[in-house]
């Protein structure tokens, strides 16, 4: 993954911190760090509008984001922060509606995450609702979920963005290979527990 996607990418999964969410593989990562629930940050013409949690234990937690661009494309962004790869897709729930199921497109050492095209209905749908949860499988056929209140989303999607400080670590190719190369061993290393 390139460096500049990858800076995309954690900003939308990971702009706000707030809600719920439950973990079997240790109860530590259902002490949650909350934040305000729904916040939208924008960089240039593109608008992310999510919330999320983080366990006490890293990584643990998720979160949300529907991302605008300036060409009016709108997409919702689910992820879980993991040490195991998910399994199949990562479903989505809004109220007691019908499950979305979006497939898995992205994994890296410490979260998956997967990307669904939506349309203005859809966000009409999330700014009347009350709730929306997801939930996924690891590699290790443990259940992981998270559900967020929708309290707070409309204001936020229809309120201005905050300002969105970008912090650029410049490294060396050799240096960012083995940043990466750290990062899957300890993947490996979290898969053999």
């Amino acid at each position: 993954m390139k460096p500049s996607t990858a800076l995309l990418w954690s900003i939308a999964i990971n702009v706000p911190l707030g809600g719920a969410t439950s973990f079997a593989a240790d109860p530590r990562a259902a002490q949650l760090t909350y934040a305000p629930p729904w916040v939208k940050s924008c960089l240039a013409e593109t608008c992310f509008v999510g919330s999320g949690a983080r366990g006490a234990c890293h990584p643990s937690g998720g979160g949300l984001s529907v991302v605008t661009g300036n060409n009016k494309r709108l997409s919702l962004s689910a992820y879980f922060a993991t040490t195991r790869p998910l399994e199949g897709a990562i479903t989505v729930r809004i109220d007691q509606g019908n499950p979305i199921s979006i497939p898995v497109s992205k994994c890296i050492a410490t979260s998956c995450a997967s990307e669904l095209g939506i349309d203005g209905e859809f966000v009409e749908r999330l700014k009347r609702s009350q709730t929306i949860e997801m939930e996924a499988m690891d590699a290790g056929h443990r259940k992981v979920s998270l559900s967020l209140s929708l309290a707070g989303f409309a204001e936020a999607y229809d309120g201005p963005g905050i300002e969105t400080k970008i912090y650029e670590n410049i490294v060396s190719d050799e240096k960012w290979q083995e940043l990466l190369k750290e990062a899957e061993e300890q993947k490996e290393s979290a898969k053999a527990v």
